[in-house]
């Protein structure tokens, strides 16, 4: 009775050791978020208060990594949402062809991003428009 159980005991464990998987730590993080335009001012109607904001498609962001200096690119979606999966670092972030939408000083959003091993970070931007 004894070797019997100790049979299946070992059975068992050895059984279970190809069960387990050794996972590899993430080596690279991600950057999503969206892109939209807001325009200001002009001739708002009785409902509409405020700048209103809408989704920008197309846009290409750059992300240049401070210390290396690799630059990769996400473009926006219809809904103007991005994302990029980025090796861990501090990435400088800028629109690909700012003249297309206008000047740098019209962006608003975080000029540096840094990207964590297994994280995702948001970074929003918009443009400003103002209307006459």
């Amino acid at each position: 009775m004894k070797r019997a159980f100790a049979t299946i005991a070992i059975g068992l464990v050895l059984s279970g050791c190809g069960a387990l998987t050794h996972t590899a730590a993430p080596t690279s993080g991600r950057v999503a978020g969206h892109v939209t335009v807001r325009a200001c001012g002009g001739a708002n109607t009785e409902n509409q208060t405020g700048c209103q904001a809408h989704p920008s498609p197309g846009v290409t962001l750059a992300f240049k990594q401070v210390a290396g200096g690799d630059i990769s690119f996400a473009t926006t979606d219809a809904g103007g949402a991005y994302a990029i999966t980025l090796p861990p670092g501090d990435y400088l972030v800028s629109p690909r062809d700012a003249s297309s939408l206008g000047p740098m000083r019209r962006w608003g959003g975080p000029n540096v991003v840094t990207v964590r091993a297994g994280k995702t970070m948001t970074a929003d931007f918009v443009y400003t428009i103002q209307l006459l």
